[in-house]
């Protein structure tokens, strides 16, 4: 999707060009949907959520054998999600560029119903081989589940 949508520096300029990127947003207004305020304080209230009250987790925290080591299985799964959340989030931004620089909105042509099919569309239209987009929808799903 990358190279469709033009490179990484095509892709970057796109999505300031629209308002897409933004960074240090420090407005204290609640309804503002991302700010540095709201970022901080609800990832820190989802990990404690996740990491600290989660039965599950404390259940596997506390069979290791040493605090070092739970404390270690945190750290390393903490950078897990940040390897997983850059290229979620890099979709979200190759999506829009390839869309804006085609001047299409799939959903305002009614090429998907619902936001939630965007990136099966995508996939449908950019892997364009047979049995890739059903491959690449099916590793979605294992991987959800």
């Amino acid at each position: 999707g990358v190279i469709q949508a033009g490179g990484f520096q095509r892709i970057w300029s796109i999505n300031e060009e629209w308002g897409r990127i933004q960074f240090f947003n420090f407005d204290p207004d609640p309804t503002v949907r991302h700010t540095v305020w709201n970022l901080i304080i609800g990832t820190a209230l989802t990990n404690v959520g996740t990491f600290g009250v989660n039965q599950a987790s404390v259940q596997r925290y506390s069979s290791l054998p040493t605090l070092a080591s739970a404390k270690l299985s945190v750290t390393l799964n903490i950078l897990g999600l940040i390897v997983i959340y850059v290229p979620v989030c890099l979709v979200g931004v190759v999506l829009f560029a390839y869309y804006a620089g085609k001047d299409c909105d799939p959903l305002a042509s009614k090429l998907v119903d619902n936001s939630n099919q965007l990136v099966p569309y995508f996939v449908m239209e950019i892997l364009n081989y047979p049995g890739v987009p059903g491959l690449f929808v099916s590793s979605l799903f294992s991987g959800a589940l």
